[in-house]
């Protein structure tokens, strides 16, 4: 019962999270009803909650492994880390930090306790499915300017229901990150372009899993168009990450060149992320302004650590501390120093041990060819993790981060699973 009710909201949250922007600033337009657009989100996060069953059945089973264990050790700090937020911070913005640390890891026990490899290969479909539809609805959005001004108007939703009014907005009515240097960039469903960016690098990531686990060659052009759509997206984090993923993987056989390699990408990250030299204007639009932003929250998030390295308690630093005001730091654009600066140093240690424990899962009994795929698509996503948590907070939003999550919940279940006929 309980995976046949994880395969379900799963299944539902891959389409509608893609969709939820699009859906809700329409029936927001249509009805004007602020309370019934609150009802769908308040349902998807009671949805999300069925991963506290699924996590109590993994346990009960016996079926957990060590990192699962870590992960009950990561809710418990974050836990008492919200306790000491409730005396400092507003509430619903407590509850709402503590919330997106623990809702990506539920997304991931709902996947575990998905063992049925048609239903793991049927979820993948659903999201390969809804990934080739956002990508299609991307260009036909950029194609027509008005329709986030016009058709569906995207600022009166962000404004009246999320409460985002200190988000700056230009003269057409859509947030200002809709455009660099004057260009529109790509935003397809999410009505949010960070939103599409990251969901494109991981529906990349799936795509290229799926086949290479079941062997289907004809999504071969619809990998190449994505990742041609990623580069068009004009998210830096994404396609940053993906380039080093990309020549991680290629130079992983030879560990001279794969040290190298990661020495190269380390050295040059921070140059590509922040300088605002010609080279890199040239490429991305002229994204100085946002660049000295990234360097600024960079630098308050690491005096923030070392003024209080047992972090000042949930909600006092993170992505809606910084958008709603009233904390102590706010978004430091890091996703480890958000991490940090709420729930200390050991939130960071328990973290970084979940991300090594499933790697070291992976890695047992991987001599086999599903086996081998798995150990080496975690490995290059790891990497790609390290640099996108290095240069954004995204991976804490349940919008993005229930797709990467979800990722690593399917890369685990197939974990065992036998390439011809789908047996254990």
């Amino acid at each position: 019962m309980v995976e046949k009710i994880s395969y379900g909201i799963l299944a539902f949250l891959i389409v509608f999270l893609s969709m939820q922007d699009l859906l809700l600033a329409a029936i927001y337009d249509k009805t004007a009803n602020v309370g019934l657009v609150k009802v769908f989100l308040v349902g998807k996060e009671v949805m999300i909650l069925f991963g506290l069953i699924a996590m109590i059945e993994l346990f009960r089973k016996g079926k957990c492994i060590y990192a699962d264990l870590l992960i009950a050790v990561f809710f418990l700090i974050i836990f008492i880390y919200s306790i000491i937020g409730f005396f400092f911070y507003d509430f619903k913005l407590v509850v709402s930090e503590a919330r997106s640390f623990i809702s990506v890891f539920l997304v991931y026990f709902m996947m575990r306790s998905v063992s049925d490899i048609y239903k793991i290969k049927r979820l993948m479909q659903i999201l390969i499915i809804t990934g080739t539809w956002v990508i299609f609805f991307a260009y036909i959005e950029l194609g027509v300017l008005s329709f986030w001004s016009d058709i569906v108007p995207i600022g009166k939703y962000m404004v009246d229901v999320k409460g985002l009014e200190n988000l700056y907005y230009s003269a057409s009515g859509v947030p200002d990150n809709y455009y660099r240097n004057g260009n529109r960039r790509m935003v397809s469903v999410f009505g949010d372009p960070l939103f599409f960016g990251y969901f494109l690098f991981i529906y990349i990531l799936f795509l290229s899993l799926y086949y290479q686990i079941f062997l289907q060659g004809r999504l071969r052009f619809l990998l190449v168009f994505s990742v041609f759509t990623l580069f068009l997206s004009y998210v830096r984090g994404p396609i940053v990450a993906y380039i080093a993923m990309m020549m991680f993987q290629f130079f992983r056989r030879n560990v001279y060149v794969r040290i190298f390699s990661v020495v190269l990408v380390v050295a040059i990250t921070p140059y590509v992320v922040y300088s605002s030299g010609d080279l890199y204007n040239s490429f991305m639009n002229n994204v100085a302004g946002s660049n000295l932003g990234h360097i600024e929250a960079f630098i308050n998030g690491m005096l923030g650590i070392v003024e209080s390295p047992l972090g000042v308690g949930v909600g006092g630093a993170g992505t809606l501390a910084g958008a709603y005001g009233g904390s102590v730091y706010g978004n430091t654009e890091n996703t480890l120093l958000n991490l940090w600066l709420q729930g200390g140093f050991v939130s960071v240690l328990a973290f970084v041990s979940i991300l090594i424990s499933w790697l070291v899962y992976l890695y047992k009994d991987s001599s086999d060819y599903v086996g081998n795929v798995l150990k080496n698509t975690y490995i290059g996503f790891l990497f790609a993790l390290a640099i996108l948590m290095f240069i954004s907070p995204q991976l804490w939003a349940l919008r993005t981060g229930y797709y990467f999550f979800l990722f690593v919940g399917v890369i685990v279940s197939l974990k065992g699973y036998k390439r011809v006929g789908y047996s254990r």
